[in-house]
């Protein structure tokens, strides 16, 4: 999101924090709504997730919500909290940026053990300020970041994507429910365009069997706009879900 700070994170990433890639991803949009369809930018910052010898190549360090490391990891520095407000100034300028390379959207990547997940959970947040120690206080970066989007967007415009049981990098509390119900149940007031959620029979790339499902989530929203789920599905499992499961929801595939 920032090339001149730790939200640069893989050397290969796109970005679009300057006007040469606001100019080249207009293009991009363009096409996709000349064929009449819709396009979201996701947007991250990896914090401990981070490349180090990309953070290095621009003089930065490896951040986190708090010093804990991933196995075999450099340790990370815990944000302060002016570089806290700054991360949340940039996702506001990075959904503005989108906007305007024509992007119908932007989806805010709180899952996937990067940085909002890394302030989420409390397997990578030791903080005891306002920004840890409780389900309130761990929710709070999200928040901010949501509510610094609609503020620079609209609502209409702001998405998020969780992954309450996912493993990937480090992550998985103990008991996601009460700490994603509390966040769903927060950011449904903000009236977002959408909700997106994995799956948990999906752990990276590989499926995994499991009894554990989202269904809390969704019933915190409470239908407040449409909730996207995401992990494992094939033509069996889609079918099985919209005539079984969620019989008054729809299904859709990527392209």
């Amino acid at each position: 999101m920032d090339e001149d700070g730790p939200g640069l994170d893989y050397s290969d990433d796109c970005g679009i924090w300057n006007g040469v890639q606001i100019a080249a991803w207009q293009e991009v949009t363009a096409a996709v709504h000349a064929k009449g369809s819709f396009i979201y930018c996701q947007l991250w910052a990896l914090g401990r997730a981070a490349h180090i010898e990309q953070l290095e190549s621009i003089g930065e360090r490896l951040v986190s919500s708090s010093d804990l490391p991933l196995d075999g990891a450099p340790v990370p520095k815990a944000l302060v909290e002016d570089e806290i407000w700054a991360f949340v100034n940039d996702f506001k300028t990075a959904a503005e940026n989108a906007i305007n390379a024509g992007f119908d959207g932007v989806e805010i990547h709180a899952g996937g053990g990067y940085l909002i997940d890394q302030f989420t959970q409390d397997n990578a947040n030791k903080r005891t300020d306002k920004w840890g120690g409780s389900v309130e206080n761990r929710s709070r970066f999200a928040l901010e970041v949501a509510k610094a989007i609609v503020g620079g967007i609209g609502a209409e415009r702001t998405a998020i994507r969780f992954g309450p049981y996912a493993t990937f990098q480090g992550m998985r509390m103990e008991d996601p429910v009460p700490q994603f119900t509390y966040l769903a149940t927060q950011l449904k007031n903000l009236k977002l365009a959408y909700l997106h959620v994995m799956l948990p029979r999906v752990q990276a790339n590989f499926d995994v069997e499991t009894d554990e499902d989202v269904d809390f989530m969704i019933q915190a929203w409470a239908n407040t706009s449409p909730v996207l789920l995401a992990g494992g599905f094939n033509s069996a499992l889609a079918r099985k879900m919209v005539d079984e499961e969620y019989p008054d929801r729809d299904i859709g595939t990527a392209f």
